[in-house]
C-alpha cells in the first residue's frame, strides 16, 4: 500500500495536493478532516524523502484498575464510582494514571458516565451540543491524551456535528453504548 499523507502530500504541487485530498474525500473521509490530517502530517516532513509513515488513529482506554490510588484520602476513596462527589472535590492529583483530561471532560460535560461500566464516546451529542467549558475540555482531552493537533481535533470532532436535530433531542449516556470497562473510539483508514 501506498501513503500519500506525509512527504507526497506536502511536497506535492497544488494539482497533486487537490488530487490527495480529493481521494480521501471519494472514501468517505470528510473534507475538512482530511485537510487537517495531511496538513498534520507536514509537520515533520523534509521534502525529497519519502519514509514518512501516517496512521491516524483516536482511542482511549480507561479503567479505574489501571490508576494508582494508594496515596489518597478517603474523602477521594468515597466519591470514587460517584460522578457528582468526585466532581466536587477540590483535589483528586492522589489519583496516578495520566487520566485528568478525562476526568475533567466528564465533569464538566457532566455525562454521568465517568464510573459507567461501559465506553462513553464523546464526539457527537457530548462534543456538538455541550457547553464552551464542555467543549474546551474534550477538546483539551483529546490534544493532549491522543496526542494530535487541535486543528485535527477539531475537525474529527466536527465530523460528528451533522445533525441539527441532534442538540434539541435529549440524549443519555445509555444511548447506544458497549459495554465494557473502556472508552475506545478509533478511526483509520487504509488505501491499497
Amino acid at each position: 500500500s501506498f501513503d500519500f499523507a506525509g512527504a507526497p502530500y506536502c511536497c506535492g504541487d497544488d494539482t497533486c495536493q487537490d488530487a490527495v485530498l480529493e481521494m480521501y474525500v471519494a472514501f468517505s473521509v470528510d473534507s475538512a478532516l482530511a485537510l487537517a490530517l495531511l496538513e498534520d502530517s507536514c509537520e515533520d516532513v523534509i521534502c525529497g524523502s519519502y519514509s514518512y509513515s501516517f496512521d491516524f488513529d483516536i482511542s482511549y482506554s480507561f479503567s479505574m484498575d489501571d490508576c494508582d490510588t494508594t496515596s489518597c484520602s478517603t474523602e477521594v476513596y468515597n466519591a470514587l464510582g460517584d460522578q457528582d462527589a468526585f466532581c466536587a472535590l477540590d483535589d483528586t492529583s492522589c489519583i496516578s494514571c495520566n487520566s485528568e483530561e478525562y476526568f475533567a471532560a466528564h465533569c464538566a460535560c457532566d455525562t454521568g458516565a465517568l464510573f459507567a461500566s461501559y465506553s462513553f464516546d464523546f464526539a457527537g451529542a457530548p462534543y456538538c451540543c455541550g457547553d464552551d467549558t464542555c467543549q474546551e475540555s474534550i477538546l483539551d482531552m483529546y490534544v493532549n491524551l491522543f496526542g494530535v493537533s487541535e486543528g485535527v481535533a477539531i475537525a474529527y470532532l466536527d465530523t460528528f456535528c451533522t445533525d441539527d436535530a441532534m442538540c434539541s433531542k435529549s440524549y443519555s449516556h445509555s444511548m447506544s453504548m458497549s459495554h465494557s470497562y473502556s472508552m475506545y473510539h478509533s478511526m483509520s483508514h487504509s488505501y491499497s
